[in-house]
């Protein structure tokens, strides 16, 4: 028989458990398909055509003026001008009334060109672009392209530094002039990131068979991305060859606005030469984007050499900002970073800040370039530490109104806040004292918190910030608020301390010395002050020397006839009255 199995036995009072249920099997993980690369959805390589351009053209101008309907015809010609870099014709003809509005896929088609059109001249587009409409079923291989010239038009430097690579390989797909024109105007919107300008021009560096102009184009882009990299070798190397080509594109001309900008530091004929073109340059293209270029240009130079209201009028006027709606200029940057500069504190090494009014008049003559918002607030700061320097604490107010929020709450912005609060007649004592409360103790808060104490009337309170402080402005404040408490005896001994300070001016130490007889005589005590350190002009200085060197009140006659003969003393000091 075989013999039952023991079973394990639990110890005395142990509880029996229940056997633990083996964990239900993971659900296998549901595997997503990636979605698949579209084909391109509108090549473009046939856009330019094979047939000589003076051939072509007439061809299909009538075609679209022969047709019924004329949108297929419109399409081609439109594309055509597109792939020959006309794109302004392009949208000349696309904005010409047509007989019937096209619908679906020709509608789409139309919608198309333009907008690439636009994109080639840095204009924003809709949206709802079919360029930047993304398919249901599968992944368009061009989107990002799209986008990056999108977030080039609307000036999004940021964005289209992310979209970068991915629009450097949607390029391959491009005919490789078109290629050359997005590659010049993506780096265009991001001339002051190198990493994503190297990216963009790697789109372009294995193309050949370039016209001259293409040439130059590229070599100009390679110039920038030297410059930026700071290496002014390759730099003057790609601007030579860019301006080798001897034409009137753009990129040539830049070119050589560039090198008259290297050639400005050099002595001599040969810099007063590069000055001469550059200013030739900036006049002669003011309102266009050469003009913007060769306009800061100059602007830095003359930043650099501390001409700050030469620099900002030249920075003025390469604002092109009305010509790219919605795109902040770099001569408005440039406007900006010279506000700064005339704003600081100190001048840099070797230059001299000009006087404080010509600082003022400068400010609010081109103040509009302090950016709005927090951006700007910097500028606005700088402003307001100067106006309240030069007492001027009603414009200080008027100006901190518009400091931002995020800003207001700084320490720093918080003092100046509350100095134009404590100065001006009109501020609010009380909002200063609560600026106040947020801001860690320093000399100057405790300055500002004495004025706005004394605007409330708390004098004495006042005078105890000061306490301590031996600036003779400070002495001197601290002295005039207990004299005006009619705390004749902490006056005159502040008055006495104010009087040893070695740099107090002689008309303030004759002030000093009047006030101190005055609050002496009131608070019926002596002073210790020097004879030497009192005023000699007046009578004041005599009066005290007169009370220092009265004896001590006697009892009895004698104490009558001291007081009789000090009295004379006094009366013979005092003005006669009614001027006689």
């Amino acid at each position: 028989q075989p013999q039952p199995q023991p079973q394990p036995q639990l110890p005395v009072g142990a509880a029996a458990t229940e056997p633990v249920p083996a964990p239900a099997p993971l659900a296998a993980p549901v595997s997503v398909p990636p979605r698949l690369v579209c084909d391109t959805a509108f090549p473009m390589q046939g856009w330019k055509g094979t047939a000589p351009f003076a051939e072509r053209l007439p061809v299909l101008r009538a075609a679209l003026a022969h047709a019924d309907q004329g949108a297929v015809e419109l399409a081609e010609l439109a594309e055509f001008y597109v792939g020959h870099g006309l794109y302004r014709e392009a949208l000349a003809v696309l904005s010409a009334p047509q007989a019937e509005a096209p619908a679906g896929a020709l509608r789409e088609r139309l919608d198309r060109v333009r907008d690439v059109a636009s994109l080639l001249l840095g204009r924003p587009i809709s949206p709802a672009s079919p360029l930047l409409a993304d398919a249901t079923s599968c992944t368009r291989s061009d989107l990002h392209l799209w986008q990056a010239l999108a977030a080039a038009a609307s000036g999004e430097p940021a964005l289209l530094a992310g979209l970068a690579p991915r629009a450097r390989s949607a390029l391959r797909d491009v005919p490789q002039d078109m290629r050359l024109a997005m590659v010049q105007r993506l780096a265009d919107a991001v001339e002051d990131d190198p990493a994503t300008l190297r990216v963009l021009l790697g789109a372009i560096r294995p193309a050949t068979g370039l016209t001259p102009e293409q040439a130059a184009a590229r070599n100009w882009q390679y110039a920038r991305l030297a410059r930026q990299e700071g290496h002014r070798a390759d730099e003057a190397q790609y601007l030579e060859q860019a301006a080798r080509g001897g034409g009137r594109s753009l990129p040539e001309i830049f070119a050589r606005a560039r090198l008259a900008a290297i050639n400005l530091s050099r002595p001599g004929a040969e810099g007063r030469r590069a000055e001469a073109q550059i200013n030739d340059v900036l006049r002669t293209y003011r309102h266009d984007a050469l003009g913007e270029e060769a306009a800061v240009t100059y602007a830095n130079r003359l930043l650099d050499q501390g001409a700050l209201g030469a620099a900002l009028a030249v920075a003025d006027g390469a604002s092109q900002a009305s010509a790219r709606p919605g795109v902040e200029s770099r001569g408005a940057r440039l406007a900006a970073t010279a506000l700064r500069r005339l704003l600081s504190d100190t001048a840099p090494a070797g230059q001299t800040l000009p006087e404080p009014q010509e600082q003022l008049g400068l400010f609010w003559q081109y103040e509009g370039y302090a950016t709005p918002g927090q951006r700007g607030d910097d500028i606005r700061l700088g402003a307001m530490k100067l106006l309240l320097r030069q007492g001027l604490p009603e414009a200080a107010r008027e100006l901190g109104q518009q400091i931002s929020p995020a800003t207001a709450q700084t320490s720093v912005a918080s003092l100046l806040l509350a100095r134009a609060e404590a100065a001006d007649p009109q501020g609010d004592p009380r909002r200063a004292l609560a600026l106040l409360g947020t801001v860690p103790s320093s000399v100057e808060v405790r300055r500002t918190t004495a004025e706005a104490l004394a605007r409330l009337d708390r004098l004495e309170e006042a005078a105890a910030q000061l306490e301590g402080l031996r600036d003779t402005a400070d002495l001197r404040r601290r002295a005039e608020l207990l004299f005006q408490a009619r705390a004749w005896q902490a006056a005159s001994t502040a008055y006495g301390e104010l009087l040893r300070d070695p740099g107090l001016p002689a008309d303030a130490r004759a002030d000093a010395t009047s006030r101190l007889a005055n609050a002496a005589a009131l608070a019926q005590q002596r002073t210790a002050v020097p004879a030497e350190l009192l005023a000699t002009e007046g009578g004041s200085g005599t009066l005290l020397r007169v009370m220092e060197a009265a004896p001590a009140p006697g009892s009895g006659m004698s104490g009558v006839r001291g007081a009789l003969e000090r009295s004379r003393q006094i009366e013979a000091l005092l003005p006669p009255v009614g001027g006689t």
